[in-house]
């Protein structure tokens, strides 16, 4: 009996204190302190106030975070070869190689026993040795010598230096040269490209040269399957960098740079994705508007009143010691834009002057507000996946997030349906 009062004793005093936790406690906190409050856009905020985030990387990262489906160059692939960053390049936001030397088979024909065409070197470091970046004390930019605080000093492994030349050696005309960042595991992807948007090489009268652009992977397989590729579609560009998410803008400046020393004749040149499509006659189109700039230009999916992520967890984090302004300049998606030649080439001469920034289409906008260039935005360029049908793609740009299967489809209909 005196163990049933004991019980029931206990039993009232747990019901009283539940009762006091439920008057003091709401239901939303609770289910946190629980562990049970779904994970929102409001946490996530870049603003640390508890209000919703107003960049277009919050509703993305939360929408995609788990997806497998997607296919991005931004997803890191295996890289058994490279496994740590010199302080050097940490501290410009650089990921450094520290490998095994690969030996890179050259791609080219010999004449007299040395490759034709295409220099292929590759920065050798020994085992366990970290890659050292020297920096040039000064470098003439803009007419006169200038800090080089960013060197983009890397070397091709794989080059094509007759893409933007016609047969005689003499450079062709190029209206529009585009790159694609990919990474060397995406081979369905840009095969994918080759046999469909990618293809064009003169639309509407206007030539189109499309190039693929790496970094160094640190895989053998991998690197002679990308060896072979060249071989077969005279399409990729690869440096001595480190393939890597943080080292996004490398791929970008090499960019640039190319266009700048390989394909200066370049009216415009646009940088995408592996995983988006783009409709080079759309694109055709908008360029050769009466409206259109021929300079000072650059166009695709604008973003406003980006802010920086703080959270060292998040995909899209930015320190302050890199970035400590409380807001981004207005800046185009990476994943489509286009710039006059131009910009391309004062985008690079910039970039040597501008501290390293990991987000590739910030950092770029950061180089363009220097130089006083105003980024424009078109509502047919997106930045997420716009579900297809005939009629929704008759003035679309670019989409995103576009399997390689999906790319065949929608290539194919409206090569069989024709003009909108």
């Amino acid at each position: 009996m005196k163990f049933l009062k004991f019980y029931a004793a206990l039993a009232l005093l747990g019901a009283i204190a539940c009762f006091i936790l439920v008057r003091k406690v709401s239901p939303r906190d609770l289910n946190f302190r629980l562990g049970w409050y779904p994970t929102t856009s409001r946490r996530l905020s870049a603003n640390g106030d508890g209000s919703p985030g107003n960049d277009i990387r919050v509703k993305e990262w939360l929408r995609n975070k788990t997806s497998e489906a997607i296919h991005s160059p931004h997803r890191k692939e295996p890289n058994p070869g490279v496994s740590a960053t010199s302080k050097k390049n940490n501290e410009r936001g650089i990921v450094a190689v520290k490998s095994t030397p690969l030996k890179i088979s050259n791609p080219l024909p010999q004449a007299n026993g040395k490759p034709v065409g295409r220099p292929v070197a590759l920065k050798q470091t020994p085992q366990n040795a970290e890659t050292v970046v020297t920096l040039p004390k000064t470098l003439n930019v803009g007419g006169g010598p200038r800090n080089n605080i960013n060197p983009h000093d890397y070397r091709l492994l794989l080059d094509e230096p007759r893409a933007c030349l016609d047969k005689a050696g003499t450079p062709k005309k190029v209206f529009l040269l585009v790159f694609v960042t990919s990474i060397h595991a995406h081979i369905e992807q840009r095969q994918a490209i080759r046999e469909t948007w990618g293809s064009p090489r003169e639309v509407r009268g206007k030539g189109i040269v499309t190039l693929f652009l790496f970094g160094y992977n640190g895989n053998a397989n991998l690197q002679r399957q990308l060896e072979e590729e060249s071989r077969k579609h005279h399409d990729v560009l690869q440096e001595d960098f480190q393939d890597a998410y943080r080292n996004l803008t490398l791929k970008t400046i090499m960019g640039m740079k190319w266009a700048s020393t390989h394909c200066p004749q370049a009216s415009y040149v646009m940088k995408t994705d592996d995983d988006m499509y783009i409709s080079y006659d759309n694109l055709i189109k908008l360029l050769t508007n009466a409206a259109t700039p021929s300079t000072n230009y650059a166009v695709g999916y604008l973003i406003t009143g980006g802010t920086p992520f703080r959270d060292p967890a998040n995909k899209w984090y930015m320190p302050r010691e890199m970035y400590p302004k409380s807001s981004y300049p207005t800046f185009l998606s990476g994943t489509g834009y286009v710039v006059s030649g131009d910009v391309a080439r004062k985008v690079y001469e910039r970039s040597l002057q501008t501290k390293y920034l990991h987000l590739e289409d910030v950092y770029v906008a950061v180089c363009m507000e220097a130089l006083n260039i105003t980024p424009r935005g078109d509502a047919n360029f997106h930045n997420w996946h716009l579900q297809y049908s005939f009629r929704n793609y008759c003035r679309l740009i670019s989409s995103h997030w576009a399997p390689p299967q999906e790319m065949r489809r929608i290539w194919s209909e409206q090569q069989r349906r024709g003009p909108c």
